[in-house]
């Protein structure tokens, strides 16, 4: 009876090691499905948390399978300029969509010797269903930021346009994948698209003049006749918008920054010049202090 034992105990055993190493397909090959979105992560069993770690990957991995959806996006395509803006909001999608998602399930988990599989799925109707409200709410609270920034516009306060089209655009930058569409008598607007566009272009066909062209001083000493610079779009004086001078070339002391008034206009004075080259030069601009308050992608898009 000692043999049959053995020969039974080594049948056993190789029945066991062949259960083991069988993989299912879905860790062989990426599954896909016309009804779910399929998600598959993997971790090594070296990892401290492998399930955390192997779930977040499928999460990820759902989430891609939706952003797929949206290479093609209006907007994507908008902001498709030298890559870098893409590139930026791409990845907004991505982390927001993987943080956002709701209704998926584990169907199946594997554990090899080496690493632990998980695979999740979410019916596209179940994610429909979720999103809906949410694109609603999105889009609408974009389209608020972007009527009040063409108000602010119209009556020619850029710094405020700017701030309130770059709020608008950070209420709708995590939500790209959707389809952030809203009606206004009887015309689709989308508002990322409107948003952006709005943002980078505030401050395009301003024109800048200024009084005089030269004015002579003396070195450590002040200059009596004033610089004014005019700011205006379209042939219509701009004001409410900060200027600024500052030496470009030689140094010496101006009178601070000031908004331009009611005809467009902010006025300096030199009240000190501490160069004693023989020519020097004096700029004024637009002061964009206002932009520190601004995501630095958003100012590095203004700059383009």
């Amino acid at each position: 009876m000692k043999p049959l034992a053995l020969s039974l105990f080594f049948l056993f055993s190789s029945l066991s090691l062949s259960l083991w190493a069988q993989e299912p397909d879905w860790v062989k090959s990426h599954p896909v499905s016309a009804d779910e979105y399929i998600g598959v992560g993997m971790a090594p069993l070296s990892d401290s948390d492998y399930v955390k770690t192997a779930t977040q990957h499928a999460l990820s991995d759902l989430a891609t399978q939706i952003a797929l959806k949206v290479e093609n996006n209006s907007f994507l395509q908008t902001v498709d300029v030298d890559g870098h803006s893409r590139q930026l909001f791409e990845d907004k999608i991505q982390t927001s969509l993987a943080a956002w998602l709701e209704g998926q399930k584990l169907k199946d988990s594997y554990r090899s010797d080496r690493n632990y599989y998980v695979l999740y799925t979410l019916s596209k109707k179940t994610y429909q269903a979720n999103v809906e409200e949410r694109r609603r709410q999105v889009a609408s609270t974009g389209y608020h930021f972007l009527l009040e920034g063409e108000r602010a516009e119209s009556i020619m306060d850029l710094p405020r346009a700017v701030e309130l089209y770059a709020k608008g655009l950070q209420q709708v930058e995590p939500w790209l994948f959707l389809d952030l569409e809203v009606m206004e008598d009887g015309t689709r607007i989308n508002v990322a698209n409107e948003l952006y566009t709005a943002l980078v272009k505030v401050f395009s066909g301003l024109a800048l003049t200024t009084n005089v062209a030269q004015v002579e001083g003396e070195p450590f000493k002040a200059v009596p006749t004033p610089l004014a610079g005019c700011l205006s779009r379209g042939g219509v004086v701009v004001p409410g918008v900060k200027l600024v001078a500052r030496f470009a070339k030689g140094s010496g002391e101006l009178t601070p920054a000031i908004v331009t008034d009611h005809n467009g206009t902010s006025e300096f004075y030199i009240t000190n010049i501490t160069s004693k080259e023989a020519v020097q030069e004096v700029r004024i601009s637009i002061d964009d202090s206002f932009l520190a308050t601004l995501p630095k992608a958003y100012v590095q898009m203004l700059q383009q």
